[in-house]
């Protein structure tokens, strides 16, 4: 394993980042140009691809009365939604309801919807399911900005 050190000052203050050694002094200052006394340490291959990063979240929905639960989706669940909602359109773009439907049905873990039950909640209040689709959509990355974008570029009833 490398120790070297990285020319980069703002590398060192990132949030979060495990210490190698709290009491090496290495002359960088973080953001707020408080001290910064330690490299961070290297993840591995291993660690990387067992670390627990798909978090799940409890949600009530006033609206039902009842908590449901959701889930942060992988890139390969992103890839497969995509993949789906774009067979069978002429242009090769991801149809919005399908988008939105799968998003759904795979983001929502408690309980368990099946299609059908999608199909019946399109009779309940649009502001539910929108914020639950959100929801899912901000943990699994995407920022409020590009959940913004994905809402205005699929305007309700296209």
């Amino acid at each position: 394993m490398s120790t070297e050190v990285n020319d980069n000052p703002a590398y060192y203050g990132q949030q979060g980042a495990p210490m190698v050694d709290a009491a090496q002094d290495n002359g960088y200052a973080d953001q707020q140009g408080q001290p910064v006394h330690a490299q961070p340490a290297y993840g591995t291959v291993d660690s990387i691809l067992t670390a627990a990063d798909i978090t799940e979240e409890d949600m009530w929905i006033p609206e039902w009365n009842c908590v449901i639960r959701v889930r942060a989706l992988t890139k390969a669940q992103q890839h497969a939604i995509r993949t789906e909602a774009s067979r069978g359109q002429k242009n090769g773009e991801p149809n919005a309801e399908r988008v939105e439907m799968l998003m759904f049905l795979t983001g929502v873990i408690q309980p368990e919807f099946g299609r059908e039950h999608y199909g019946q909640l399109l009779n309940k209040n649009t502001g539910v399911i929108d914020r639950v689709i959100q929801k899912i959509a901000a943990m699994s990355g995407a920022s409020q900005e590009a959940i913004q974008a994905a809402i205005a570029q699929f305007p309700e009833g296209r």
